[in-house]
Order: structure tokens, then C-alpha cells, then sequence
């Protein structure tokens, strides 16, 4: 097979180069001309868990609500239903024998009126209700005009959530609520009140903006001038005194908006509501806080008399303006377009990988001293990412596109330019040492001795990246196919290539080539020389330096091992993410710094998080009817499926109803139940239904109620159930907002009029939600949320088993998102971590057939894993999607240089003793592995000035991972072969790739060939020939490395036509065992 492909590249070179390109050239074109181009406008998207068990209950519950918004499958609110469409005769309905039937005529009278008892029961507003009402309306919009009035039209309305707003903090650290600073404060409203992006979107009142609400302008309005330029010392002392004097009525909720009157407190702290709004809107929360004297003002809000939302305009002019003094600085931005500016950044910021890509072609091009191949690398590249985009889109129909995605392009960089370097040194070194060879001869070697290490460094980096296929993140998934995906298809494309344009680089087509070399090689001699110098004096150094203290750097590193596997599971430990903001900028961008750090130092942000408000409690849902299945697709975040039904789901039976009562009665004896004041109609249906059915039939105030009435004992019949609970439910459903607040609570209804098959069918109940308020207030921490879902779900779980069979598939269902999130961050990410390592261990096992060297490469890469986790540990990093996606790179990305060095030791050891083998493995692999490393740490290094945080992260851990991979592999690594690897012939498994040429008769060697074959035979690894590619251009040159000569070995092998080279190294072993007085190293 490979024949027939050499020949076809030898003899059809442009031919091949011709059907790549098309081919690639048209996975580009189709996306763009249908228009499915990648779009990011929702960045916050596929970061939520598919197939979890939360996440199956999370995904039903909000089908189960937006079934219940759209009606046409399922209604709670039963009086959504027209009356003429229910069924005419109460015999229509499934009834038993000895059930009372019921004459249908009355059901309109029943369901307008209800019973005395029923009134107690849902209390209804009275006519005085409604005067008081009405003259309440009336004196509200008196005292407005009023207001608007005494406020001189000051402010044009007042603040609100929907508004923009920014953050003022001192630069210094100091207060703000000096002069100085409030002065500067207003030079700085005034600047931004100036800006035209900021005229074309402000609230007009009178032809002109209105005012901002800030600290200044109410110190403006109440020293009474008229602009904040106005303001006086005095006036900073005179508004300090008066909230010094009146801010405890705030906190003792005395002080209300818009309030103008009050018998115990003090006008001036009501005026214009000057206090309260300060308080509420413009001063943090540690500004004169409840119960203290600290009067230091740290932060001050300013709303903007504008509406968030589609100002990003705004934004980049304020950006460009530099609105800051000094004393004061804008910190923290809400202008509600984080998600719209992540797009254009996202975007904007391409401009950094291109510049990574830019240096990296630099490199690729004095490595190779050709054009060409660097053009096809850049083109190995995009075409890569075009075909891989093709395949995710179009061949596995993958709707969603994450922007983590994007992150490939940056691996994928490094990736095409080892492929490249190796091909390149395989070429050069195996047609100097062939030159007698024919092209096919030549071309055939190169793909055979350099399709290993390309295929391993692929094979590797696609299964760290295939490991995290099954996260249940959807976002990961995702990433773990493109990313997966790219790396295969730069495979495939970089034996096509490549081959087909060394083949036009030969003598037999160099007349024809358009595109042409970089200069003859003696024009750059001087530049070689230069090279080849310092790698030879590096190689020598660095030889010393590992195998003199070797012993060192094995009990260093191992220290720095154990250290980092502390730091990682002990302590400070792999923090979870503590905030349900989601980042998508660097910590320090002003809208981040308003998410993470002042969101929830302005009371009226408080407000919406204090103890007392229900929303900030983790409810308590239990839901029968609906099986938790997520049938949607799981790679589409907008794909959430529909509703299965269960259909051994029976609330009408008597033993449902008594058990469904019961639940709710123990439940409320449960330590994580939380007793809430008002009525509860819907919460447990089952409890306001019994006590409603209790009510006499007849009574003073309205008709015969029968059946709907203490005529029958609990539990009920099933037709009598099914008729009275739509009653019951038609009447909750009619009472006014004020008393009862619709919730998800209660039995929901198939509706009838979306049953075609029979338009006179009565609402039977298809599922039914209990919902009470825990206890427990709702945190990022991932230990209490533990503590609470596994408490609530052990005896959820306990009393399910108790259930009758109508009710025995119900489930609990909170605010846990979240928490999922985080576990299955955790379980995922120690999922795909064990997988890939157990691949790697794989790998090398069938690389090398040898124990030794498996166990020793793959506690390096476990170390190199930890130690780059524990320093992102150590940095502050949390474990998030990024971090979880960085473990899978980390893993890909360390085994490269390990495996590099592994396999070039085994190689050295077919005929040399380990000491030998060491100082040839480091002398081929130490340079383009360190070249391998600033390669790919430098495109790392390109993203740092990046706002987005994803870009930013990638550049931090890219220059971490390769910084460790490479010392770790170098020192640690190679200290351990020349400690604990094989010898030549001590090993338990023999090396199989080289036989040992010299020293040794052509019998033996037959007989060892013969015991041992490998299916990695005449096949050399990346480090053989990634190092000498520089230093031996050609013969003459090859003279100038005083120590070095290269040895062209040619071996007949006894089953193939083709004729493969073996390169070795050969050092002086006695220079090794005399403590390594020389390092002259012989090739």
C-alpha cells in the first residue's frame, strides 16, 4: 500500500498537491456561501450538564415549563380553558360502579360561585377593598406632580435595574467622599455627559440629556445648585452630617422612595428622598453600615439615563476617552453587553493568533530554509481547521459551534510545525545518506521513518482530546470532537502535502517549480556555523549537567512531584468555581470587576439576596407524571427534546391521594422543610383540595356545591376527583394576584382543546408538582450544596419506594445546577485524566514492548500533569470548563517530549550500554524539543495582552505546560533512564528497531532477528534526525563539527525490496564510565 502511495506522489506530485487543495479549498467555500459560519453571539452557552441525573431533571423541568407557557400540551391554569368545550355530561366521564353521577347543566354556577367556608378559605377582596384602592391610585399620582415639582425637575425619572451604570473608586485607595474626590467625580461626569456616543443614546428631556443619578448630583440637588461644579466644601459636610444623622431610619426601614411626609423623621432626611436613594443606589454597603460608625465611602455607584443593552459604542468611547483623574477611576462597567462585546473581542482578537502563526512560520522557515514548505505548513494550518469545520458541521450535522473551539486553532499551530520539522529532517538526513538511492527509494524512507513519530505525537495528542468526548458539559464534548477532529485531519493532510512538495523541492522536477528555496545553503553558511556552534555547545553542556547530577534532579524533581500532588488534593486544594457569573474576560475588565466584586456591595443589589427573599431560598420540587429523560441532542445546548410521560401515573387513585397527602405532611416534619407564612393553595394541591371538599353542600350564600362537598370522604372517588379538582383549581386560578401568586406548584392539565380526537374530553391531571421552601439559602459552595441535594434526595428516594404504583416514578428537583456543574467538573476531569494517561501507558507499552520504560514515562507525565495543575493551582485558577479543558491539552502536550525521549533511549540501547544511550537520546532530542517548546509556548505567549479570558488562560497554561514538559522530560525523565532504564542486554524485553551492526557476526544476528520482531522495525523516531537536519546540509559542512560524524549504515532486510538506513550514534563508552571527563559525542 505505502509503495503504490510513494509512486503516485513521485509521478503525479502536482496532481496530489492539486486534489488536496481543491478538495480543502471547498470545505471553505461551502461553508461560507450557505452561511453557516461560526458565530459566538451566546458565549454562555454549552456550559450546562446533559445526561446527568440533575441534568435530566433540570432539562424536564424546563420543558415542563415551557409546556405549561405554551398550553397547547399541558395547562396549570384551568380557567385558560373555555367553558362550552368541557364535556356537557357527567357521564361522559370514567366512572365505577356505586359513583355518583352529576348533572353537568350546573357546573357553570358552581364554578362562579363558591361557598362561605371557600371564601375564608381564599380570601377575596371587598368593595371597601377596592375604594381604598382606587384612592390610593389617585393620592399616588397627586403627590407626583408634587414631587415632580418640589425636585425641580432635577432628575427625569428615577433609577432603575434596566439602567447603565459604572462604578467610581478612589485610585489611591483613599475616601471618596472628600472634596477632592468629588470634584473629580463630577469632572469626570461631565467629560462622559460630553461624549457624542453618549448624546446619541441618553434620555432626553427638554432637547437635552437628562441628568445621571450619582453622589454628586444629589449633593448638587441637595445644597440646591445647579451643577456639581457648584459644590463647596461646606456642602461635602453639610450631606455627610445629614446621613450621619439620618441613615439608621434606612436601615430601620423607615425610609421609603419617593417619600414625602413622616411624623418621626426629620424632613431634611426625606427631602427629594435624597438618603434613601444614596443609600439604596450610590454608596456601598460598607459606607455607614447597620450598627457601625465607619463613614469611609470605598465605592459610588452612577446610573446612566440610558438603558443597557446595545451600546457597546458607548462603551469603546468611554474606553478611548480614559475617564480618570488621578484620585478617581471608572472600576466597574453594567451596561448589559458582556455577551455582544465577548463576540467582537473573540473576533477582534485574532490578530494575536495570526502573529503567533506569523512567528512560528519565522521559525518553520529558518529551520527549513524553504518557502515552500513553510507556505504548505501555514496551509496545513487552514485547511486543517476548514475540513475539520466541514466534517463537525455538515458530516456529523453538529448544530453548536462553542467558542472554545477556537482554541484548537493555537494547538493546532504547533502541532502542524513539528509535523513538519520532522518530515524535513527525515528528507534531508535519509538523502544525504542515499544519495546513490532513487527518488522513490528516498521518498519511501522518509515517509516510513518519520510516519511514527508523527503518528504517535498525533495519536497521543488526539486521545487526550477524545477523552473528554463523554463530559457531560456539552461545551467540552464539543471541544473534544473539533479538536480531536483537527488533529487527525492535519495528519492526513501532512502526508499528502509535505511528501508532493519535497518531491518538487528534487532534481527531477526543480526546473519546473515556481515557488523556489531560500538562496543557495553557502549564502547563509556564516548563520549555520553560528548554529551549529551553539547547538554543539549546548549538547555538551547539557549532557554534564543531566548525567553528572542525575541523582539531583531525580530526588528534586520526585520532591516537586509529591509537592504538587499535595497542593493539587490537600491543600489550598483544586478550588471549585465560587461564582455563578459567568467569566468571559480577564478579572480585571471593568464588566467583570461589576459581576465578581461590586455587583453585591450596593444595598439594592442586596436586595435581591437577603435571607428574608424567597428567591434566594433553595425550593423543594417534587414532580410525578413526567419521567426525567433528556431526549434532545446533547451537543446542542437549544436542543432539550420533549416530555415523556408516565403512564403508569395515577393521582385519581385512592391510595395516591392518601399517600400524596401523607407525603406532604411528613415532609413538612422534615429539619430541611422551612414553615412560610401566607396561603399556600397549589404547594400541596392534595392538602387544599381535602379542606375544600369539608365544606358543606348547602349554605346561606350560594347554590347546592354537590358533589364538591362533604357528601364523600377522603379519599375520593376517582371520577368525583377528577371533576371536584377542576372546580377547585378554576377557583384558585380566579383569585386575585394580590392574595394568590400563581407558581409551578399544583396539578397540571392535559388541555382539551388540542385533543382532536375528542373535543368534549374533561382536563385529566398528566402531572402534578409539590413545591414548599427549604431551609437551606442557596450558595456557590459545593460542600453544602452536596449536603443538602444528598439529604433531601436520600428520603425523597426512601419515600418513593413507599409510593403506590400511580406515584412510585416521582423525583425531587431544586436550584442545583449549578452543583452539577461542579461535580461533574470534578468527576469528568479526573475521568479523562485516567483515561488518557491509561492510553499513553498504552501507547508507549506497544511503542516500546517494554515495562521499565512505560512505568518511568508515565510517571513523568503524571508528574508534569500535576505539576502544571498545582501551579495553576497556586495562581488562583478554579476548576472550571477552561481548566478541565487545559488538563485534557496538558496530558496531549506532555507526552510528546516523553515519548520523544523514550523512544529515542530505546533505539540507543540496541547496541550501546545506557550511558551511551543516554548522551545519544539527549544529544538528538534536546534541541528540537527545546525548539518544539518555544515554538509552542510562544504562541502561547502571543495571547497574553488578550481581554478574553479563554485566550488569556490558553497563553498562561501553553507557557506553563511546555516550561515544565520540557524540564521534566529532559532532567527528570533522562536522570531516570540512566538510573533505572535497560541495557542492551539486561533489558526484559530486547529493543527491536536497530540490531546491533557492529561487534557482533552476521549469525547472531540473524537468530536475533529472528526471536525478536517488531512492527516498528527500520522505522526511526522524530528525535533520530530532528537535531542534525541544521548541522549536515552537506558532507563538507558536516566536517566542520569537530567531533561529529555522521555513519550511513545500510542493512538488507530479509523480506522487503527497499533498502532503510539505520542512524546510531556511537560515543566514547569510556569517556562515559571515566565520569564523563569529555563530552565529545560521535554521530
Amino acid at each position: 500500500m505505502i509503495d503504490w502511495y510513494v509512486k503516485l506522489l513521485v509521478n503525479h506530485p502536482r496532481k496530489v498537491i492539486a486534489t488536496v487543495v481543491l478538495l480543502c479549498s471547498t470545505t471553505i467555500l461551502i461553508p461560507y456561501f450557505i452561511g453557516r459560519l461560526p458565530e459566538f453571539s451566546h458565549p454562555e452557552l454549552g456550559f450546562e450538564t446533559r445526561g446527568t441525573e440533575i441534568g435530566n431533571r433540570q432539562v424536564t423541568w424546563d420543558n415542563l415549563i415551557k409546556a405549561l407557557e405554551k398550553g397547547t400540551e399541558m395547562i396549570d391554569d384551568i380557567t385558560r380553558i373555555p367553558t362550552n368545550i368541557l364535556p356537557q355530561q357527567y357521564k361522559d366521564m370514567d366512572y365505577k360502579k356505586n359513583d355518583v353521577l352529576v348533572n353537568y347543566k350546573n357546573l357553570n354556577s358552581y364554578l362562579e360561585s363558591t361557598s362561605t367556608d371557600s371564601k375564608k378559605f381564599l380570601p377575596q377582596t371587598s368593595p371597601l377593598d377596592d375604594e381604598i384602592f382606587e384612592e390610593t391610585e389617585m393620592m399616588t399620582q397627586r403627590n407626583d406632580k408634587k414631587r415632580r415639582k418640589n425636585r425641580l425637575d432635577f432628575f427625569c425619572s428615577k433609577p432603575t435595574y434596566d439602567h447603565a451604570r459604572v462604578v467610581f473608586t478612589p485610585s489611591d485607595g483613599e475616601h471618596l467622599f472628600t472634596y477632592q474626590a468629588i470634584k473629580d467625580m463630577c469632572l469626570i461626569q461631565q467629560n462622559l455627559e460630553n461624549l457624542v456616543a453618549y448624546k446619541d443614546v441618553c434620555d432626553v428631556q427638554d432637547h437635552t440629556c437628562c441628568p445621571p443619578w450619582s453622589l454628586v448630583n444629589y449633593i448638587t440637588l441637595l445644597r440646591k445648585h445647579k451643577s456639581c461644579s457648584e459644590i463647596t466644601p461646606r456642602d461635602i459636610n453639610a450631606t455627610m452630617t445629614i446621613l450621619e444623622g439620618c441613615t439608621h431610619f434606612y436601615h430601620d426601614n423607615k425610609l421609603f422612595e419617593w417619600q414625602t411626609d413622616h411624623t418621626t423623621i426629620p424632613r431634611q432626611c426625606i427631602q427629594f428622598s435624597g438618603v434613601y436613594n444614596l443609600m439604596h443606589y450610590h454608596l456601598d454597603v460598607n459606607f455607614m453600615p447597620p450598627h457601625a460608625s465607619t463613614n469611609v465611602l470605598t465605592s459610588s455607584m452612577m446610573f446612566l439615563p440610558f438603558g443597557k443593552g446595545s451600546i457597546v459604542h458607548v462603551y469603546e468611547a468611554m474606553k478611548d476617552a480614559n475617564l480618570s483623574t488621578p484620585l478617581v477611576r471608572i472600576s466597574a462597567i453594567d451596561f448589559g453587553i458582556k455577551e455582544k462585546l465577548f463576540d467582537l473581542e473573540l473576533v477582534r482578537d485574532i490578530y494575536l493568533i495570526f502573529l503567533s502563526i506569523f512567528f512560528i512560520m519565522l521559525c518553520v522557515l529558518f529551520y527549513t530554509w524553504s518557502i515552500i514548505i513553510t507556505i504548505v505548513t501555514l496551509l496545513n494550518i487552514l485547511f486543517s481547521l476548514s475540513v475539520s469545520y466541514f466534517i463537525y458541521t455538515f458530516v456529523f450535522q453538529i448544530n453548536f459551534f462553542p467558542f472554545m473551539n477556537v482554541l484548537a486553532i493555537i494547538v493546532l499551530i504547533g502541532v502542524s510545525a513539528d509535523s513538519s520539522f520532522i518530515m524535513c529532517d527525515v528528507w534531508k538526513v535519509i538523502k544525504l545518506n542515499d544519495q546513490a538511492g532513487s527518488l522513490i527509494d528516498v521518498i519511501s524512507k522518509t515517509l516510513k521513518h518519520s510516519l511514527l513519530s508523527i503518528s504517535l505525537s498525533t495519536t497521543t495528542t488526539f486521545c487526550a482530546f477524545a477523552s473528554s468526548f463523554l463530559s457531560a458539559i456539552n461545551g467540552i464534548s464539543c471541544f473534544s470532537i473539533f479538536s480531536a477532529m483537527a488533529v487527525f485531519v492535519n495528519l492526513l493532510i501532512t502526508v499528502s502535502l509535505l511528501p508532493s512538495c519535497i518531491v518538487l523541492l528534487s532534481s527531477k522536477h526543480r526546473h519546473n517549480i515556481v515557488l523556489f528555496e531560500v538562496g543557495p545553503v553557502n549564502k547563509l553558511l556564516s548563520m549555520e556555523k553560528m548554529l551549529r556552534g551553539i547547538q554543539t555547545s549546548f549538547n555538551a553542556w547539557l549532557l554534564k549537567i543531566v548525567f553528572r547530577f542525575r541523582w539531583v534532579w531525580i530526588i528534586l524533581f520526585c520532591i516537586l512531584g509529591i509537592l504538587s500532588v499535595t497542593i493539587i488534593w490537600i491543600w489550598p486544594g483544586m478550588k471549585l468555581p465560587e461564582s455563578v457569573e459567568f467569566q468571559l474576560f480577564r478579572e480585571s475588565h471593568p464588566f467583570e470587576q461589576y459581576d465578581l466584586v461590586y455587583k453585591n456591595q450596593f444595598w439594592f443589589e442586596r436586595i435581591l439576596r437577603i435571607d428574608n427573599n424567597p428567591e434566594n431560598r433553595v425550593p423543594l420540587r417534587f414532580v410525578w407524571g413526567v419521567f426525567p429523560n433528556d431526549t434532545g441532542n446533547h451537543l446542542d445546548p437549544e436542543d432539550h427534546g420533549s416530555l415523556v410521560y408516565d403512564p403508569n401515573f395515577d393521582i385519581a387513585h385512592p391510595k395516591s391521594q392518601s399517600w400524596l397527602l401523607q407525603f406532604c405532611a411528613n415532609l413538612r416534619l422534615q429539619p430541611f422543610y422551612r414553615a412560610v407564612g401566607g396561603p399556600q393553595m397549589t404547594n400541596c394541591f392534595m392538602e387544599t383540595f381535602v379542606k375544600w371538599m369539608g365544606h358543606a353542600c348547602v349554605n346561606n350564600l350560594e347554590k347546592d356545591r354537590w358533589p364538591c362537598c362533604n357528601s364523600f370522604e377522603f379519599p375520593y372517588p376517582r371520577n368525583i376527583f377528577h371533576f371536584c379538582i377542576m372546580k377547585a383549581m378554576y377557583i384558585v386560578y380566579n383569585t386575585p394576584v394580590s392574595i394568590f401568586v400563581p407558581s409551578a406548584a399544583g396539578p397540571k392539565f392535559s388541555n382539551p382543546l388540542f385533543h382532536s380526537e375528542n373535543q368534549t374530553l374533561m382536563p385529566i391531571i398528566k402531572a402534578v408538582v409539590v413545591e414548599f421552601e427549604s431551609n437551606f439559602i442557596f450558595t456557590t459552595s459545593y460542600t453544602d450544596m452536596e449536603l443538602f441535594y444528598k439529604q433531601v434526595e436520600s428520603w425523597s428516594s426512601k419515600m418513593m419506594e413507599t409510593a403506590p404504583p400511580g406515584l412510585r416514578n416521582g423525583w425531587f428537583y431544586s436550584h442545583l445546577g449549578f452543583y452539577d456543574l461542579q461535580m461533574t467538573l470534578i468527576e469528568d476531569t479526573i475521568t479523562s485524566a485516567f483515561i488518557a494517561l491509561f492510553l499513553a501507558f498504552t501507547i508507549m507499552f506497544f511503542v516500546t514492548t517494554s515495562i521499565s520504560l512505560t512505568v518511568i514515562t508515565v510517571l513523568t507525565i503524571f508528574f508534569i500533569i500535576c505539576t502544571t495543575i498545582a501551579m495553576l493551582v497556586l495562581m488562583g485558577w478554579h476548576l472550571n470548563v477552561l481548566e478541565s479543558i487545559a488538563t485534557s491539552v496538558a496530558i496531549g502536550l506532555s507526552v510528546d517530549f516523553s515519548l520523544h525521549y523514550t523512544i529515542e533511549y530505546q533505539l540507543a540501547c540496541e547496541d550501546s550500554p545506557r550511558a551511551t544511550a543516554i548522551s545519544k537520546a539527549l544529544s538528538l532530542m534536546a534541541c528540537p524539543s527545546l525548539m518544539g517548546a518555544i515554538t509552542t509556548g510562544a504562541s502561547g505567549a502571543f495571547m497574553l495582552p488578550s481581554d478574553v479570558l479563554p485566550y488569556a488562560q490558553l497563553g498562561i497554561f501553553l507557557i506553563i505546560i511546555m516550561f515544565i514538559s520540557w524540564f521534566y522530560s529532559t532532567f527528570f525523565l533522562v536522570s531516570l533512564l540512566s538510573v533505572f532504564g535497560s541495557d542492551y542486554d539486561h533489558g526484559p524485553y530486547p529493543y527491536r528497531c536497530c540490531k546491533k551492526l557492529r561487534n557482533i557476526n552476521m549469525n547472531e544476528r540473524q537468530k536475533n532477528r529472528a526471536r525478536h520482531t517488531s512492527p516498528f522495525s527500520n522505522v526511526a523516531s522524530e528525535s533520530t534526525v530532528s537535531c542534525i537536519s541544521t548541522a549536515i546540509v552537506n558532507q563538507s559542512q558536516a566536517q566542520e563539527l569537530e567531533n561529529l560524524t555522521v555513519i550511513p549504515v545500510k542493512l538488507q532486510p530479509s523480506n522487503t525490496r527497499s533498502v532503510t538506513s539505520c542512524l546510531y550514534l556511537n560515543v566514547d563508552d569510556n569517556d562515559m564510565v571515566k565520569k564523563n571527563e569529555t563530552n565529545a559525542i560521535h554521530i
